[in-house]
């Protein structure tokens, strides 16, 4: 069996030990947690949002992703879920790139207007 938790799970855990406590029990009992991209992208969207204020949970949140996780990664395809291994700063890297493209991308279409 597999879960996918929400960012705020990962956040409340931070302060909640029975959280980490409850994903170890069910971990021991085969159920498999992942993490997504979308996971990277809101820890990222919430430090850009709140800055400082939210750095010092930036890499406590990273490591309760890949403690509860096993860095095993969801994606979605058309026709199906891929499940692979990867770590959230592999992940983070990516992400950091796509960032870098975009605003390239946005930087080249406004100058050509």
């Amino acid at each position: 069996m597999r879960f996918y938790l929400d960012h705020n799970i990962y956040i409340y855990s931070l302060n909640d030990e029975s959280i980490g406590q409850a994903v170890e029990t069910l971990k021991s009992d085969s159920v498999q947690f992942l993490y997504s991209p979308a996971h990277i992208e809101e820890v990222y969207t919430a430090f850009v949002k709140n800055g400082s204020k939210y750095q010092q949970n930036i890499q406590r949140i990273f490591e309760q992703i890949s403690k509860f996780t096993d860095d095993m990664e969801c994606l979605p395809s058309d026709t199906q879920i891929i499940i692979k291994g990867k770590s959230h700063q592999i992940a983070i890297n990516e992400l950091l790139e796509l960032i870098q493209l975009n605003e390239w991308n946005l930087m080249v279409n406004i100058s050509i207007k």
